[in-house]
């Protein structure tokens, strides 16, 4: 509200972020939440506890406008309108349109991966899964820029693929072919290299492919 960076604690932001996960749907059951934030307390004293984080990230939350944490049928949400926004949100919303505002999604993606201050096995299948689904979103408009020649598009989009996954061979075969019909075949072969050279350490195994044969 003041315009104050607001810092949560990581309780909170592990609390918040499973909260996010699910309140485009029906949010998240309190038994659920107290399962995964509280495995092995008892009842009575994972109440207490999940009574205690909620109430402060409430506090959190009422540093922001348009955003509040609601509690209706067992379930936890968040409510959200005005000027609030949330970056997975505005991202998810959009992967469902037919037609998404790619403009958009690379404001978003671009300044880097989702949840890169959580090392949780309980966020790996969520950030796995938001991965892929914005792969295949850029990959697809990868192929129109390809399709529409608009091969400087291109550049920007593979460089947010390789942020996600280094060895997205898609991603890689679009930008040399990019890059070689800009005239930029020795840029080219250094990306080549630098993907040829990541592989080996990754796989312990020549890739297969050499620079040639990628090139259309």
């Amino acid at each position: 509200v003041n315009g104050n960076e607001v810092s949560f604690p990581y309780q909170q932001k592990k609390l918040l972020c499973l909260i996010i996960k699910y309140s485009l749907d029906d949010g998240i059951s309190s038994v659920r939440l107290s399962k995964i934030m509280w495995p092995d307390k008892s009842e009575d004293k994972v109440k207490n506890s999940r009574g205690v984080a909620i109430n402060h990230l409430r506090k959190l939350l009422d540093n922001f406008n348009g955003v509040s944490l609601v509690y209706e049928n067992s379930h936890f949400k968040l409510q959200c309108s005005g000027p609030f926004s949330c970056d997975w949100m505005d991202f998810r919303e959009e992967s469902l349109k037919e037609q998404p505002d790619m403009d958009k999604v690379m404001s978003i993606v671009s300044r880097g991966k989702f949840l890169p201050f959580i090392d949780d096995p309980v966020f790996d299948s969520f950030k796995e899964n938001t991965e892929s689904l914005l792969i295949s979103m850029l990959n697809g408009e990868i192929m129109n820029c390809y399709d529409r020649k608009q091969y400087v598009n291109i550049l920007d989009l593979a460089d947010v693929v390789f942020h996600t996954d280094s060895l997205n061979e898609q991603a890689l075969i679009c930008q040399l072919n990019a890059l070689v019909k800009l005239k930029r075949t020795e840029d080219a072969l250094v990306r080549y290299s630098a993907f040829v050279k990541e592989y080996a350490a990754m796989y312990d195994a020549e890739y297969e492919h050499d620079f040639k044969s990628l090139i259309k």
